[in-house]
């Protein structure tokens, strides 16, 4: 239940990261779809769907991930903040 609570301010925060801070002209339209926390809370896979070239725009996010920790340290008062990977969203993760 808390890990469900946490996943979602994570999407919520990354959400207005990509939209409000991210100026990479790679990164295509981005959406972010899904957030999951690892049991340790040390990693957190983000789902995105990309409306473009989406090999490039997860480059571009992988390269702003530190940025992006750096922020959400800012607008979450956790002790440790997750590391992020991005990966494509596929509709087959809505069965899990």
């Amino acid at each position: 239940m808390v890990q469900n609570r946490y996943e979602s301010e994570l999407k919520r925060c990354i959400s207005e990261i990509v939209l409000s801070d991210l100026s990479d002209p790679a990164l295509g339209w981005v959406t972010i779809n899904d957030v999951r926390l690892s049991s340790d809370y040390r990693t957190a896979r983000v789902f995105v769907s990309v409306f473009g070239n989406e090999e490039s725009s997860l480059m571009a996010l992988g390269r702003a991930s530190g940025f992006i920790r750096s922020l959400l340290a800012k607008k979450l008062p956790w002790r440790h903040m997750p590391k992020l990977k991005f990966e494509i969203y596929r509709e087959e993760l809505d069965c899990e």
